[in-house]
């Protein structure tokens, strides 16, 4: 049964982390009229801080984001958006980082749990035993962390004629 519990848990996840990629189709914006076939799911997408000179390459769209995800996220949504949008490769035009301070609150909350006591007759030698609920209170909370504001901006292009750069 607990290995039941855990493989449901493991495969809710998976679906949770494919779900905030595909968030971030709101942050491509178009360059051209022009539509492209999306690429295949297994087709790699470079990502580069300049095209090699006498590369051909037509500029598709533009990448804004920025977040507090780590840097793996924004090269998942950033190829994630390319395949989508028929680009076979992304440039990095612009990338930063800021930390600041925040703080977590958690808020205060109470909780009802189980008190059973037992009661034992010596008269009859039965055992009774009776559950009530008390609240139990749990006094709220905050510290501090250090987040980072990371952000990107990318362009989504097509070299050469727009296939698979991998092989």
């Amino acid at each position: 049964m607990r290995i039941i519990h855990i493989a449901f848990l493991v495969a809710a996840l998976a679906l949770c982390a494919c779900s905030p990629v595909r968030e971030t189709t709101a942050y491509f914006r178009p360059t051209t009229l022009e539509r492209f076939e999306p690429l295949p799911r297994n087709a790699e997408i470079p990502i580069l801080a300049n095209v090699p000179p006498g590369t051909k390459y037509k500029v598709i769209g533009e990448f804004h984001f920025q977040s507090t995800r780590n840097w793996p996220f924004f090269v998942k949504s950033m190829a994630y958006n390319a395949r989508r949008n028929g680009a076979n490769a992304v440039i990095i035009r612009d990338s930063w980082a800021q930390s600041f301070r925040d703080v977590v609150v958690v808020p205060p909350q109470t909780d009802w749990v189980p008190v059973t006591t037992f009661h034992h007759t010596s008269t009859r030698g039965s055992t009774s035993a009776r559950t009530i609920w008390v609240p139990e209170f749990r006094p709220g909370y905050s510290f501090p962390v250090l987040r980072t504001l990371s952000g990107v901006q990318a362009e989504m292009v097509r070299i050469n004629d727009g296939q698979p750069l991998n092989p």
